[in-house]
């Protein structure tokens, strides 16, 4: 039960990870107000890494900083990693 709801709350954060990434490109081209890095970086530490990358490939936002180029896959393989725990020792 307990890797259920780490499971979807992983999910949560990887889709708002995903819908934040696309809008604050939209909010780049418009030379709006934008989201901050560290937040991005706290959401996909948190679980929503993969969400993350997939909105940095295809909404082409933040894929030349290397921060995130480095600081995201990281947090994705850590991700995997606690999911991986998860699952097998409870």
């Amino acid at each position: 039960m307990f890797f259920k709801i780490i499971l979807v709350s992983d999910i949560v954060l990887c889709l708002l990870c995903y819908v934040l990434m696309c809008h604050d490109k939209k909010r780049a081209i418009n030379g709006e107000f934008r989201i901050s890095e560290s937040l991005f970086f706290i959401l996909s530490l948190l679980g929503g890494a993969l969400g993350t990358i997939l909105g940095m490939h295809y909404c082409r936002h933040k894929t030349k900083k290397p921060a995130f180029k480095i600081l995201v896959p990281v947090f994705l393989l850590l991700n995997l990693s606690v999911l991986f725990l998860i699952y097998f020792y409870t």
